[in-house]
């Protein structure tokens, strides 16, 4: 195809129109590195719940067994 073809000069604008699309597509594709540290952030949060949780759940069972609710019948 020549250069001076119109036709080529419109072929040549859209094909980079579509590079640009594609390109625009997979940056949204591709995983940031801030995402991913806020993913693991959200992370380590759960799991430090959960340890809280289970750690309350125990305290809570040694205080029972510690000082228990009901008091001896007479």
């Amino acid at each position: 195809m020549k250069k001076d073809n119109p036709h080529y000069q419109h072929s040549r604008k859209r094909l980079a129109r579509i590079e640009r699309k594609c390109d625009t597509i997979l940056a949204l594709l591709r995983p940031r590195a801030e995402e991913k540290e806020l993913d693991r952030t959200i992370s380590l949060m759960h799991l430090q719940a959960r340890r809280m949780k289970a750690q309350a759940i125990k305290e809570a069972q040694r205080f029972r067994e510690t000082f228990p609710s009901r008091k001896p019948r007479r």
